[in-house]
């Protein structure tokens, strides 16, 4: 497709961050949305895969946070400065599940995550179910960190662990060979309002799974070392029964809700889910707030609850047993009596990243990341229908902005900010199934939040599928350049800081 102009390409200083978090002196760092800053990285050069997941913009500090896999870290970044400290921990790192990346074969470490030659024909590749770290949230003074097996829970200034709390699954006895560590807890999203935390388990083919955490104690200590608690785990099973195809991002929509109250006003957690029944490709839903908080007021956690359909027995996490879920979201007692939301995305959408558009509204941004080779690639809008049991509705698709990851929305300069990572230059999928058949031109898209309109998109580095936008900038890390992945001008792997538009 034809790329609309920038509405601006002046330069952009940027002031000087509010804390050091072990950093150098602050500095004036000018940059522009044709030519960003490019932040170095510790441990990470043109030699040295530069394996990262998402990140997040703490607006209070001045700090940006992404989970680095290499570095085995979390990389904190004063953005004004642009000076970077690894906080690092005992995370997964880099992990091959087998040749093909499948779950067909032990876990084999990748130090380094790059992929590992066995035979003239064969090589150890990373699979990111078994990798980590993966999701990552600021959550008070702390920072919530996605992890196989785990969520850690670190000190956001000096990088101490607080914590390492257990998220099983489904146990290797039950559907997997002895020896593998388990799956990764992916992205998350934080409710401050409500107190709650969700981080997805998507790599389990058989029982993909949100878990819910109870975060009121946590909230209201200001050392941040109460910790959260396991309230439950949602199987995203639809009205037949059937599993999710995947799980991807969420966030919590509280616009216009009531704190704490037990009906539809306090909002709903919404959700991309990678394929069901009804939807094979895609669909956004919507599990009602009031529900979780029903949970947490009848106790007894952890609790096996589905998202729909009936409540057969199914492995229990991290044991060799099976047993039923306990109830079904919006099902009465402690389940809640609020039904969930489904928004049926496009056909052939394949989603992974969403996020809420302008505060006091309704609409929300999902991305389509097609998994079949030469179908476009679009940006989905869609009204949630707020924090009533209206339905969603379709709002506009943004034609060609997709392909991509994770989506940030910034208020002060309303727009949505798309990490597509898999742009091409035709606006369509460069993928048939797992296999890239065609070069990819890797892009930061913008689309206005009032008028929906694709406002521009400049040039980005290989593998730029995590964004984050606040404090006047937009974020995202890339990986060391190539000719099937594209970002020519973004060689070495880091950090690229741009103004927002």
């Amino acid at each position: 497709m034809k790329l609309t102009h920038l509405k601006s390409t002046a330069a952009l200083s940027v002031a000087a961050a509010l804390v050091g978090c072990g950093s150098s002196s602050n500095s004036t760092t000018s940059m522009s949305a044709t030519n960003p800053s490019q932040a170095a990285v510790p441990g990470i050069s043109s030699a040295v895969s530069y394996s990262f997941d998402l990140g997040q913009i703490d607006t209070a500090t001045g700090m940006y946070y992404v989970t680095d896999r290499t570095n085995k870290a979390v990389d904190a970044m004063n953005i004004g400065s642009e000076s970077v400290t690894l906080f690092k921990q005992a995370f997964a790192g880099c992990n091959s599940g087998g040749t093909t990346g499948g779950a067909g074969a032990l876990i084999v470490p990748m130090p380094g995550c790059l992929t590992i030659a066995i035979t003239a024909n064969q090589s150890y590749v990373v699979n990111n179910d078994f990798s980590g770290p993966d999701g990552l949230d600021v959550v008070g003074p702390n920072l919530f960190v996605g992890d196989v097996n785990a969520l850690w829970v670190i000190n956001k200034t000096t990088g101490a662990k607080v914590a390492k709390i257990a998220i099983p699954n489904s146990g290797a006895a039950n559907n997997r060979p002895a020896g593998n560590q388990g799956f990764r807890s992916d992205e998350g999203c934080y409710d401050a309002k409500n107190h709650l935390y969700a981080t997805a388990l998507t790599g389990d083919p058989n029982f993909p799974f949100y878990t819910i955490l109870d975060t009121t104690a946590h909230d209201n200590d200001p050392t941040g070392a109460t910790l959260p608690v396991v309230m439950a785990q949602v199987l995203m099973n639809d009205s037949t029964g059937a599993p999710a195809a995947g799980l991807e991002a969420c966030f919590f929509d509280t616009r216009g809700a009531t704190t704490g109250a037990t009906t539809a006003a306090a909002g709903f957690m919404w959700l991309n889910n990678d394929g069901s029944t009804a939807n094979p490709n895609g669909e956004s839903d919507g599990i009602p707030i009031g529900d979780l908080i029903a949970l947490r007021t009848a106790g007894g956690f952890p609790k096996k609850i589905v998202f729909a359909g009936p409540l057969t027995a199914t492995p229990d996490f991290g044991a060799a047993t099976s047993s039923a879920p306990v109830c079904a979201l919006g099902g009465g007692g402690s389940c809640g009596t609020v039904a969930p939301k489904i928004f049926a995305l496009p056909a052939l959408c394949d989603p992974t990243g969403i996020a809420a558009g302008p505060a006091g509204g309704t609409e929300a941004g999902a991305m389509c990341r097609p998994g079949t080779f030469n179908l476009r690639m679009d940006f989905v809008i869609f009204n949630t229908g707020g924090a009533t049991t209206t339905a969603p509705t379709s709002v506009a698709v943004v034609a060609g902005a997709g392909g991509g990851d994770q989506v940030a929305f910034d208020a002060a300069s309303n727009k949505y900010y798309l990490a597509n990572s898999r742009a091409t230059s035709t606006g369509k999928s460069c993928f048939n199934g797992g296999t890239q058949v065609c070069n990819l031109t890797p892009k930061l898209g913008v689309v206005d939040g009032t008028t929906h309109a694709f406002v521009a998109q400049v040039d980005t580095g290989n593998n730029a599928h995590s964004v984050a936008a606040g404090s006047g900038v937009v974020i995202l890390p890339f990986t060391n350049t190539s000719a099937a992945g594209g970002g020519a001008n973004f060689p070495g792997g880091g950090i690229a800081v741009y103004p927002t538009f």
